[in-house]
């Protein structure tokens, strides 16, 4: 009698060799992937952390409601909300006023996100005189309150002057050039001065009248544009600095 003949389709069964390189291919991805989302749970909850000091620091409850003088609470505007201009959900959440939110940026100060972080925009008129440096006394509290801010993160910092573009040509200040370098220099040493906080994380930059946010064509907009802004570098920290 002939050999048996084992059943066709039974025995063991090998894998292609390509099949263990790829499986291990697939374990690599799966793992860069949650070491991606663990990373940016981290930068969600410093981003939170941040913000969170703002509110406390000018009594800014969630949902953009605050106090203000009396016995009424007002609702400033929406619950926060996020979105590709303003990924931080700053826009609607914070208004440093601590009143009615401003409509145009001559009341005070407006707080908003762009790409490198978190920026406070105030008004020239709300620190400094006329085609003066020297800041107003009144403007310290609120410079103060910033200063906290600052010195309980770890972020950079970069103060911009900004100017319009009309023309000065004064003896300490020959052009826009110098006012807003001046101005913006001011506000930093203001911050050294008065806050335990570290010179390494701040920078300060006069830009004239070059980086307008509106047309110079009326006196309201030329308003707007004379003002100091302070951006605080939410991807870039002392830490990561040092490192």
């Amino acid at each position: 009698m002939g050999r048996d003949k084992k059943p066709e389709g039974h025995g063991e069964i090998k894998n292609p060799p390509w099949m263990l390189t790829f499986c291990n291919l697939m374990l690599l991805m799966i793992s860069f992937f949650i070491i991606l989302v663990a990373l940016s749970n981290v930068e969600h909850g410093r981003i939170v952390s941040f913000v969170k000091g703002f509110q406390l620091s000018f009594d800014i409850l969630p949902g953009g409601l605050k106090t203000d003088k009396g016995e009424e609470m007002l609702m400033s505007s929406k619950d926060i909300v996020t979105s590709d201009k303003d990924p931080f959900g700053l826009e609607q959440a914070l208004d440093l006023m601590g009143a009615e939110r401003p409509d145009s940026l001559t009341k005070g100060i407006e707080v908003y996100s762009r790409e490198e972080g978190v920026v406070v925009n105030m008004s020239d008129a709300t620190l400094f005189d006329l085609g003066s440096a020297d800041i107003k006394p009144a403007a310290y509290p609120m410079l103060d309150k910033i200063g906290d801010i600052i010195e309980r993160s770890s972020f950079f910092v970069n103060i911009e002057g900004h100017t319009d573009n009309l023309p000065i040509n004064t003896q300490r200040f020959p052009s826009n050039w110098e006012l807003s370098a001046t101005r913006a220099v001011n506000i930093l040493r203001y911050f050294l001065k008065t806050k335990d906080v570290s010179s390494y994380r701040f920078s300060a930059v006069g830009y004239g009248g070059y980086r307008p946010l509106f047309p110079n064509d009326t006196p309201e907009h030329r308003a707007k544009n004379r003002r100091v802004m302070i951006v605080f570098y939410m991807n870039l920290s002392e830490d990561k600095g040092n490192g």
